[in-house]
């Protein structure tokens, strides 16, 4: 019998016994890619030698030489202007051929790490693609690692002192580098992890009697790695729970973390592209495209409804195509999808010796423990909640577009469902 017509007495025992139930609290594993340019003083580099002759730093890099793809910048400039090589090269031995950086930045900071916790173990890592990620048998998953990140670059010498004001007295002494640091499985169970965090940023930050030290610009980002529901109908319930909260979610991250921003470009896409625009066959041909959608739920709500949202979402039979529809359209070499939007779904299809998960990647990058944590905390809780969700239908907050009117505060009720703090919250 619908609810409507039950007697008022019934109604509210009914809703009191719903709002009593809680989320589901089994620990889960999960992960941190945490970015940032890392500057330091030339002294810090030991950039070794070459069949006996020291290797040499190269400061006055041209522009011609910085562009070249894919020897310095690993994006093409024609389409990632922003992309290019900022730092200092590297002239091995007699070679009159200078190179870009090879692991000489993140030897810094894993240097910094082992002489203050030589008991969290960490390893220097080339370039860390997708198809390296989620591997199950991998000593990644044991170790830190340091990872160089193309897609975050150095600053000039000029720009280093009002970052660093209080260790850059030099900045002809100073050079900058985009780096990242890669968690091995963390385990929700465990707050020592949480404590591992903290002293990893710690050791890469330092103290401003420090050489170097990491800042954050637009460019930087967090990503959480969520181990992934074995039920496909949790899948799908988080998939329409994020489709239809994207811009409730993307308010709590600054505009640079957003879809459409130029410092997103091709970073962070909407999850809602399929829905808004997979009837047009020239989108993204242009890498404009991108910039150019709009995929605010003003517009969505023009094209589909949320029962429509809904159905699409319920027909879909295995994750492969959900991750199509999530993360579309996908690029010629990965047709299970677009690893590069707002969430992430491409993890859940990769088979047989990699880890199922779901990756959030909006959030701005941050040296700071308790954001990392708390944002960990929320990205676990959507997925928790999703499995909520689909046991208690009713609780859905959001039943058509009318729901997400500011008045109604869903991104707060979220919270709350999630059963966060008032501490998470208010952070």
């Amino acid at each position: 019998m619908a609810i409507e017509i039950l007697t008022p007495l019934i109604a509210a025992l009914r809703a009191r016994c719903l709002s009593t139930i809680s989320i589901n609290k089994d620990p889960v594993n999960y992960g941190v890619e945490l970015e940032f340019v890392f500057a330091f003083h030339e002294g810090e580099l030991d950039l070794g030698q070459t069949n006996g002759i020291p290797n040499t730093l190269s400061k006055n890099l041209s522009y011609f030489q910085r562009e070249q793809y894919p020897e310095f910048s690993k994006f093409k400039p024609s389409e990632f202007p922003n992309l290019i090589y900022n730092s200092w090269g590297v002239q091995k031995g007699n070679s009159t051929k200078l190179d870009a950086y090879d692991a000489e930045p993140q030897a810094i900071v894993k240097r910094k790490i082992e002489s203050r916790f030589s008991e969290i173990p960490t390893k220097i890592s080339g370039t860390l693609y997708a198809t390296k990620k989620c591997q199950k048998d991998m000593e990644y998953y044991i170790k830190w690692l340091v990872p160089v990140d193309h897609s975050v670059c150095g600053l000039g010498l000029d720009n280093l002192p009002k970052w660093l004001p209080k260790r850059v007295a030099n900045p002809s002494e100073w050079d900058s580098y985009g780096l990242e640091l890669v968690s091995p499985i963390l385990y929700t169970g465990l707050p020592s992890k949480r404590d591992e965090i903290s002293k990893i940023l710690n050791a890469a930050v330092g103290t401003d009697n420090y050489k170097h030290g990491p800042f954050i610009t637009n460019q930087c980002g967090l990503h959480v790695h969520v181990e992934a529901p074995k039920d496909i109908k949790v899948l799908k319930e988080l998939a329409v729970l994020l489709l239809l909260c994207e811009e409730e979610l993307s308010r709590l991250h600054p505009r640079s973390r957003r879809p459409g921003h130029a410092s997103a470009k091709r970073q962070i896409d909407s999850n809602r592209l399929y829905f808004q625009l997979g009837n047009d066959p020239n989108f993204g041909k242009e890498s404009d495209d991108y910039l150019k959608a709009d995929c605010s739920t003003n517009a969505l709500q023009k094209n589909v409804t949320v029962q429509q949202i809904h159905q699409r979402i319920r027909l879909i039979k295995k994750k492969t195509a959900l991750s199509q529809k999530m993360c579309w359209p996908a690029p010629q070499h990965n047709p299970n999808g677009n690893q590069y939007c707002l969430i992430n779904f491409v993890y859940l299809t990769q088979g047989e010796g990699y880890a199922e998960a779901i990756e959030f990647r909006q959030a701005r990058g941050t040296t700071s423990a308790e954001e990392v944590n708390h944002w960990v905390d929320f990205c676990v809780g959507l997925v928790k909640l999703a499995e909520f969700y689909l046991k208690i239908p009713a609780r859905f907050l959001v039943k058509s577009w009318n729901d997400l009117r500011a008045e109604n505060n869903v991104l707060y009720q979220l919270m709350q469902d999630i059963e966060l703090s008032d501490e998470a919250i208010g952070f």
